[in-house]
């Protein structure tokens, strides 16, 4: 008999929906407009606040939408205020994001650098904890501290060298930043204000004011959350990754830790021996063999010329559906796994090894077409759900 309890905390999950049918190139083309211009916006973005300068704006970041609204108003970017929104805070997301990872760099850091003594890393963590004192720390500015942190600032830098670790922080945070990598430019963000669900689709705004594309979906599901859009011209269709929030389920039985390998025939295996997934290999197989001949002729046709883009659509096509299945087979026995094995911690056993190439070129071709990273996302996910930990090791650790 197990018990089952809700914990508080809840996970957000990606839901796809997908277009129906081929779609018009008219309207592909009108999207792609629109990724575009968005990702220009993006990128502007990116350039003129991922800077230190501009980390006193960053929250909440109307500021920044003001100023952006005003560009477009000269003509410095080409979208509409509807997507400014939406494309600033997407952008400010990045560039957050960024900034957290460089704090954890610095961080990190710090922690293994035998020169400090336990006040020193204990005065950079508050730093970097006070976004206004990293802030100052990174632009040699003197620091203001706020009235509810001054005792505790008095304390955290009572027996230590400020100026020194301050200099430590700044020379850490350019090392650790870099270019933030723009986007494809087949994609955008969306919310209530650009669309509207409806005649089993969604209708979405283009650059032409008033006007919006019809996409009929497969499904007559609607949504509220800010989504993305993503196009794939080639297959004249489009996917919508919609976030949903859902609950993290705990239970009390899920007691025990586990080990687990993947493995290219048999999907995962246990530190017990416990195999799951023992067709993963034959349907790697199949995929892997298809993908490889089909890939040829694919390109064959489109060199050729004639009846490219019915080949095309057809392989695209076939192609989805064989990594639909291989993707179906994969969550179905990570969620056996977690089932039968009721993990409380699951240890992703890593390699030091790199996988190098052989003289098999049907290997070589298995090895490209792994699918270790989706099934390392997949078990990740599927574990938070079920509030298990999932922590990665290297073979020589266990």
């Amino acid at each position: 008999m197990w018990c089952l309890r809700v914990a508080e905390k809840k996970l957000t999950k990606v839901i796809k929906q997908y277009s129906k049918g081929g779609l018009e190139e008219d309207a592909i083309n009108k999207l792609l407009v629109v990724a575009k211009a968005y990702g220009r916006t993006k990128a502007y973005v990116h350039n003129r606040y991922s800077g230190i300068g501009a980390l006193p704006k960053l929250n909440p970041g109307f500021a920044i939408i003001s100023e952006v609204k005003e560009a477009a108003k000269k003509g410095e970017i080409k979208l509409p205020p509807s997507y400014i929104e939406i494309a600033v805070f997407d952008a400010l997301a990045d560039i957050k994001s960024q900034w957290a990872l460089i704090k954890n760099e610095i961080k990190g850091a710090a922690e293994r650098n035998d020169n400090f003594l336990e006040e020193d890393k204990h005065y950079i963590r508050f730093v970097l904890k006070v976004d206004g004192l990293f802030g100052a720390a990174l632009s040699h500015k003197e620091m203001e501290i706020p009235e509810k942190l001054r005792d505790a600032y008095i304390e955290a830098s009572r027996d230590v060298d400020t100026h020194r670790l301050n200099n430590y922080i700044h020379r850490q945070a350019r090392k650790f930043r870099h270019k933030i990598i723009a986007d494809a430019g087949n994609s955008f963000s969306i919310n209530k204000n650009v669309c509207r669900y409806a005649d089993h689709g969604i209708y979405i705004s283009t650059l032409e004011s008033g006007k919006r594309v019809f996409i009929p979906l497969t499904d007559n599901h609607s949504y509220k959350r800010q989504s993305v859009v993503l196009l794939k011209p080639e297959e004249k269709r489009l996917e919508l990754h919609v976030p949903v929030e859902g609950k993290v389920k705990s239970h009390e039985d899920y007691v025990n830790e586990v080990s687990v390998t993947f493995g290219m025939t048999v999907l995962m295996t246990t530190d017990t021996g416990h195999e799951y997934g023992n067709e993963f290999g034959r349907l790697q197989k199949e995929y892997a063999d298809w993908s490889r001949e089909e890939t040829r002729r694919h390109n064959k046709e489109r060199d050729k010329g004639n009846g490219a883009s019915i080949y095309g659509k057809k392989y695209h096509a076939k192609k989805r559906r064989m990594e639909e299945r291989l993707h179906s087979y994969i969550n179905q026995e990570i969620a056996r796994f977690i089932r039968e094995e009721k993990p409380k911690t699951v240890y992703i056993i890593k390699s030091f090894a790199h996988h190098e190439r052989t003289k098999d070129a049907d290997v070589n071709y298995m090895l490209s077409t792994w699918q270790r990273g989706y099934i390392k996302e997949r078990l990740t996910f599927k574990c938070a759900e079920q509030a298990v930990l999932v922590k990665e090791i290297y073979r020589s650790q266990t």
